[in-house]
């Protein structure tokens, strides 16, 4: 058997993509044939990604797989097929074990007349209250594949906004990763022969060269008590990360440093923005909305905003109001255009526009910082590297003196 990832289409011009697992080609045709689609591209599935595998090896399913089960239910859905026919069909392609079991369980539950948003309560790691309040107000207005059209689309933009704020972390990341690295390496077993050697020359030892060889001769002493400090101050620092008040102030701190404050705040205003868009399109009422967004929105502080404005909203205030009155928080023209959007009774649109606006956005920060890093990496590394060869070599120069 091997995965295919492909794409098909419908005799109305509809088109689903995504992956199965078939003997050949010839048996992906025919198992699409079966289901009304035509099989118009494919290519063997690439290997999977690490995190993918480690997340499906605990049981996860992902955003992108999240996307992809909502996009593809509604064009089955919009093409007429049942709900129980459309998620059996998507159990069979999924390669993901945990996905399959609970496209089965609703399924089931689907065939015993009862809700597919009630089904999903079961599963709320799979499920989020935004995703369940989507389905929820499809099925109750009749329009159950263009609610998971919508899902899709915010799954998808979510995905590209997170892919957007990585990249620009993720060479820091790695080079930061290597430079602690090499410098283990170097204190544990580098270092303590060099002292050795300049202990047997005589060497007169300048300053900074005597402290990287307390560095590594302590390091290399005390190597147990070392690595369980730093274990002790992981392990302190995760705690206190899970306290909720301390993620409040690291939050509120964060929102206040130059670039990275911006970044933060233009990315979750872009989320909210979106996800209160899609909610309202989707006829939910604004109060749960607000209330659903809250928990999308991953700043603790932004996330206040969003509950302070539930409660002006049941005082009879504008929508606005809150945003206005928080403007420090979240950017000062979301509160503007959430204010022009109610004047013209326009507000779904223009929320959507907003997003799209923060999401550019962020895209283009994001980038400009990756591109800015790079140099200011680069000069960090070369003034720690130099550091160490300055230190290193200098009593080279007082050896003829010292024998």
């Amino acid at each position: 058997m091997s995965t295919f990832y492909y794409k098909a289409r419908n005799l109305v011009g509809q088109t689903i993509e995504g992956t199965s697992e078939a003997l050949d080609r010839f048996a992906l045709a025919e198992s699409l044939r079966k289901n009304g689609f035509v099989l118009f591209a494919y290519r063997l599935a690439a290997a999977r990604k690490f995190g993918n595998i480690i997340a499906r090896s605990f049981g996860r399913v992902t955003r992108a797989e999240r996307a992809a089960l909502s996009r593809n239910l509604s064009v089955m859905i919009s093409a007429g097929l049942s709900l129980t026919r459309a998620l059996e069909v998507l159990g069979k392609q999924t390669h993901n074990a945990h996905l399959r079991r609970v496209l089965a369980a609703l399924q089931e539950t689907v065939r015993r007349g009862k809700a597919l948003s009630s089904g999903m309560e079961s599963y709320p790691r799979v499920f989020s209250p935004f995703f369940r309040s989507m389905v929820a107000a499809g099925e109750e207005s009749g329009t159950l594949g263009e609610s998971l059209r919508l899902i899709s689309v915010q799954l998808e933009r979510e995905q590209a906004l997170q892919r957007d704020l990585v990249s620009a972390l993720l060479y820091p990341a790695i080079v930061l990763a290597a430079l602690a690295g090499v410098g283990v390496l170097l204190l544990a077993y580098v270092i303590p022969s060099l002292s050795a050697t300049f202990a047997e020359l005589g060497a007169e030892l300048p300053p900074t060269t005597r402290f990287v060889l307390l560095l590594g001769n302590g390091f290399a002493s005390h190597r147990a008590l070392v690595l369980a400090v730093l274990g002790v101050i992981v392990a302190a620092g995760v705690f206190f990360l899970r306290c909720r008040r301390t993620r409040i102030l690291i939050d509120r701190a964060m929102l206040r440093l130059p670039i990275i404050g911006t970044v933060a705040r233009n990315a979750n205003a872009a989320r909210a923005a979106r996800t209160l868009s899609t909610l309202l399109t989707a006829g939910i009422p604004i109060m749960r909305a607000l209330e659903i967004t809250a928990g999308v929105v991953q700043n603790h502080v932004l996330k206040q905003v969003l509950m302070d404005a539930v409660r002006r909203i049941q005082r009879g205030e504008a929508l606005s109001a809150a945003f206005l009155e928080d403007a420090n928080d979240y950017p000062v023209l979301l509160a503007e255009m959430i204010a022009v959007g109610e004047e013209t009774g326009k507000l779904t649109e223009v929320l959507m526009q907003t997003a799209r606006f923060f999401e550019e956005s962020v895209a283009a920060t994001t980038k400009n910082l990756a591109q800015a890093l790079e140099p200011a990496l680069m000069i960090v590394v070369g003034v720690i590297i130099g550091f160490f060869a300055v230190s290193m070599i200098q009593p080279l120069y007082n050896i003829p003196s010292g024998l």
